[in-house]
């Protein structure tokens, strides 16, 4: 079946879901961005994070402790997130951080911190429960359900 396409930004990606009652009619819709209505509300967050047992986490990139305009700056903490910024296992046990080939916000004072490259909240998930809900709340509300794991890779880190 021919589908016609729907581009749709959100992580700076595009993405396309088919979603609906009625998969065989393979309705497409964009994953809903953060502060745009479509985007789960507080409350919808907060019953995910009670489901599992408070771990939800609100996401921040490492490198914006570099970044002077946010709340998160700390001038000495962001000189050992820059001595740090190449060590991959820093970038594997960051809950956010994808790898220091990651350019969206450096830990630089002069460059600039893209946030819409990264996730709202991030969820450390310790049982099968916690990862059954996170699917499920995904499902649910449609939001782009990422999984970041730090097992075994092509360079066997």
């Amino acid at each position: 079946m021919h589908q016609k396409l729907l581009a749709c930004a959100w992580f700076a990606t595009t993405t396309f879901a088919s979603i609906g009652p009625d998969h065989q009619k393979n309705t497409l819709r964009c994953k809903p961005k953060y502060a745009l209505p479509e985007w789960p509300s507080a409350s919808a967050w907060q019953r995910l994070n009670e489901s599992v047992s408070g771990k939800l986490v609100a996401a921040t990139p490492p490198g914006a402790i570099c970044q002077p305009s946010m709340a998160e700056y700390n001038n000495v903490s962001c000189g050992l997130v820059a001595e740090q910024w190449t060590n991959t296992t820093f970038h594997a046990l960051n809950l956010v951080s994808t790898d220091y080939n990651d350019v969206a916000c450096l830990p630089q004072p002069d460059a600039p911190c893209n946030l819409e490259s990264y996730p709202r909240f991030v969820l450390p998930a310790e049982s099968v429960t916690d990862v059954q809900n996170a699917v499920s709340f995904a499902r649910e509300t449609h939001v782009r359900l990422i999984v970041k794991g730090t097992g075994h890779d092509v360079p066997g880190r």
